[in-house]
């Protein structure tokens, strides 16, 4: 037997100690996480010469050639269908005052089982096909030991229908009582206790009656000067001291630096972290808060309270809690949109209900057009969501998303069709006069757990810049989304470029600058994976070509694309450069997109941010002038209608009847023929 943990900590060892002991032919697996860990399970297996540590990666293929990362993704969505439909489809535990949103409600479940369950089934997934793979594990009987988590027993039941293996659960105390309702609610209280005085120290605002907007702040993406969360505020006329971002990311937390970064913009600032959520509000208005969630929670029925009914009613208490919380925050500071680019978790879905009872709404979007079967894609939700075109749209619509209104509004990125875009520097100047072929490196980041792994980019990299170096006449730019010194066989990689740069051949971004800068200058986009940043090279009028790594063989581009701007060898690639390069980029079918422009956008006008933006100043100006929440967007929607076209509109409601026509149903159909 083999016995999987899914994370390395001293009672875990002691208790594999404690199996080994009752059973001699058992042998131990965990996984490496992180460079210390890899150090300790280095310690422990010489001593325990049956323990083995493995390097656990979703970015593999399966036999069918796609990514298992894909796999992982469409069980997690399975697993938690299953759970939820046997235990939360029905509505006798959410509250009265709430039965009119209980589909709303039941969303927010639905996302939290996804969030909760995907990070255990990537575990179990890249464990099981370790064994697979591995001839000394393969054939074994396998059982796993996770970090306990909500509802284990009803997971564990669910997940063996889809793969292989015993699942159990092992109890972090730490965990557990960090997780307890009452530690919770007491942790929160505590922030009673570090109230810093006066709104100054927690928020700064325009503290004036009109309608307010709140944007969820990330530093990564806030230190791009063209700031992608405000693509639609330039051309809106909406002022900016009516934008508000909100402090509540682990990896964008409330600094001075980071305020300063926002001040230095002309917005306003919330710090929304969970332990700073008290001080928007004194004691006995929390209190008051707390009462009317407890008092408007159903309890569960006499026989009821264990088990599910248990961690049901006080998952929902928590829910009418801080959506009142919520709700409060967005009345006193007079928000009446919001935009949290989370991926459509329990939070989040809190949030835009809070919002919407508020008169107010919750807008989404996606700068994508990969696959990716985002799992929590099934349980997204807003009442706006700003599409490109019929390629995001039908890519929300074949999920279970649920929107009130789509809009069509183009790309999204204005500043790649500015004007003053031209007066950039051109980097090529800077190439040898030999060079006649300047090609750009693009890739959408990694890790172990997507579809694109750190081995398969550095091997995108290596056999391109190899590939370079043997042609005299070409030039590279690269442009990497979170740098290349992370990767494996970095040092290789930083010797091809440093000879291409003595030759000068060679320019090399900063993650932070914007594509455009790469690929204006290029002759050819090469991108790792069916990239976006291709997609937009193609709607500005370059070539562009998706090594296909990770076998996103479901994509919709493969219906035309394959051999055309679609390839997945290293030979494909380097063919289809070749004869590019023969031809100084004329060779028409290479890395031509032209018949999927009108899908990626139908405008085509860089008027894409305007259009948003546009909408949401009407939207603020209808509230303003004494509209309520749900008149005003109405009104605001028809007047994008009458603006752009009833065409470029779409509702919920009408979404079956559309998707015979979905073209991302079309491409999984044509892979099953």
């Amino acid at each position: 037997m083999i016995i999987w943990f899914e994370r390395l900590t001293l009672p875990k060892i002691l208790f594999s100690v404690s199996r080994r002991i009752i059973d001699k032919d058992i042998k131990v697996c965990f996984p490496v996480t992180s460079k210390w860990g890899g150090v300790f399970l280095r310690f422990f297996s010489k001593i325990f010469p049956w323990l083995h540590k493995r390097g656990l990666i979703l970015g593999v293929q399966q036999e069918n050639g796609e990514a298992l990362c894909y796999k992982a993704h469409e069980v997690a969505t399975a697993v938690a269908k299953l759970v939820f439909e046997e235990y939360f489809s029905g509505r006798e535990y959410i509250p009265a005052n709430l039965l009119e949103h209980s589909s709303r409600v039941q969303r927010a479940f639905k996302a939290y089982f996804i969030s909760v369950f995907k990070r255990k089934i990537f575990f179990l997934c890249a464990a099981e096909y370790a064994c697979m793979k591995d001839s000394s594990l393969k054939g074994m009987k396998i059982q796993y030991y996770l970090d306990t988590i909500p509802l284990q027993s009803q997971f564990n039941k669910a997940v063996s229908r889809f793969l292989e293996g015993e699942s159990r659960g092992f109890l972090n105390f730490v965990t557990a009582i960090k997780n307890n309702l009452p530690v919770r609610l007491l942790s929160f209280m505590i922030g009673f206790t570090s109230r810093q005085g006066h709104i100054g120290k927690y928020a700064r605002l325009a503290l004036d009656k009109r309608s307010k907007i709140l944007v969820e702040f990330s530093r990564y993406k806030f230190s791009n000067d063209d700031y992608i969360f405000l693509f639609w505020l330039p051309k809106s006329d909406i002022e900016s001291e009516r934008v508000i971002m909100g402090f509540d990311r682990p990896d964008s937390p409330y600094s001075r630096e980071n305020v300063n970064l926002i001040e230095r913009k002309g917005l306003r600032w919330l710090n929304l972290k969970k332990n700073a959520l008290a001080m928007h509000f004194r004691l006995w208005e929390w209190l008051r808060l707390l009462w009317m969630a407890f008092k408007d929670t159903p309890f569960p029925k006499l026989g009821k309270f264990k088990g599910v009914g248990v961690w049901r009613w006080k998952t929902m208490l928590e829910f009418a809690f801080f959506l009142e919380i919520w709700r409060t925050i967005f009345k006193k500071y007079g928000i009446k949109v919001i935009h949290q680019h989370q991926e459509h978790d329990f939070w989040s879905h809190i949030q835009a209900l809070a919002v919407h009872l508020e008169g107010g709404f919750y807008f989404w979007f996606h700068w994508s057009v990969q696959r990716i079967p985002f799992s929590h894609f099934n349980a997204g939700y807003a009442d706006i969501f700003f599409s490109w075109g019929k390629l995001h749209r039908d890519y929300l619509d074949m999920h279970d998303f649920e929107y009130r209104y789509m809009l069509d509004i183009g790309l999204i990125w204005d500043y790649i069709h500015d004007q003053d875009a031209g007066k950039r520097p051109l980097l090529k100047r800077n190439f040898n006069s030999d060079v006649n072929f300047v090609i750009a490196l693009f890739d959408v980041g990694s890790n172990f757990w997507s579809q694109f792994s750190p081995y398969l980019e550095s091997y995108f990299y290596r056999s391109v810049i190899d590939a370079i170096l043997k042609h005299p006449c070409w030039a590279v730019i690269i442009k990497s989304k979170n740098g290349l010194d992370h990767l494996p066989g970095y040092e290789q990689i930083k010797d091809l470029i440093e000879s291409l740069r003595r030759q000068k051949r060679c320019a090399y971004l900063a993650p932070a600058d914007a594509p455009f800068a790469a690929f204006k200058d290029a002759d050819v986009c090469v991108c790792h994976g069916i990239n976006s940043v291709g997609s937009i090279a193609a709607l500005c009028g370059k070539k562009a070509i998706h090594w296909d790594l990770a076998g996103d063989t479901r994509h919709p581009y493969y219906l035309n694309g394959a051999g055309k701007f679609i390839f997945k060898t290293n030979e494909e690639v380097l063919e289809a450069l070749e004869s590019l390069a023969q031809y100084s980029g004329n060779q028409g079918y290479i890395g031509d997109h032209s018949e999927w422009l009108n899908f990626l956008d139908p405008y085509r006008d860089g008027k894409g941010g305007l259009r948003a933006g546009k909408f949401i100043r009407s939207f603020l100006d209808f509230t303003d002038n004494g509209l309520d929440g749900d008149a005003a967007l109405q009104k605001a929607t028809e007047e994008f209608k009458e603006q752009w076209g009833s065409d470029r509109v779409y509702d919920f409601e009408t979404k079956n009847v559309r998707l015979g026509d979905n073209i991302w149903l079309k491409a999984e159909q044509a892979l099953k023929k």
